[in-house]
């Protein structure tokens, strides 16, 4: 599994947020942008998955920008990287819910990926953005 750059820079975004008063005021993007050191253009698409998976909150004009919408401590990052990534599947068998492969009868590996599976889930559904601000 590689994390790509959209989840890694989600989550920074909404560490970004976090630490900036984002729960309280409307961040603009170029402030963000500036401090995280990410294109504003990339930026604006990545922001567009979070708003539109109600991880953030937008608005325009003066004032606008983005904000959370709930206490950092909510946000696991499991839930921002089942957003932005395709799937966080160690491998492509798993990436389904109904598992396809003809050979899953006789794999002798598949139940090792799915425990690795199992226990990344686990561990990013137990990491919140509050735990990363506060290390």
């Amino acid at each position: 599994m590689l994390i790509s750059t959209k989840g890694r820079y989600a989550i920074r975004v909404l560490c970004d947020l976090a630490s900036n008063d984002g729960l309280n005021k409307y961040v603009g993007l170029p402030e963000i942008a500036q401090r995280q050191d990410i294109s504003l253009k990339y930026l604006e698409r990545i922001m567009l998955i979070l708003v539109k998976g109600k991880l953030l909150k937008s608005t325009h004009g003066k004032g606008g920008g983005y904000m959370l919408v709930k206490d950092p401590g909510e946000y696991t990052i499991l839930e921002i990287l089942e957003l932005t990534e395709d799937s966080l599947a160690p491998v492509e068998c798993l990436k389904h819910p109904e598992n396809v492969c003809k050979r899953k009868s006789i794999c002798p590996t598949l139940n090792m990926w799915k425990e690795t599976h199992e226990i990344l889930s686990k561990y990013f559904s137990n990491k919140t953005i509050a735990d990363l601000i506060n290390k």
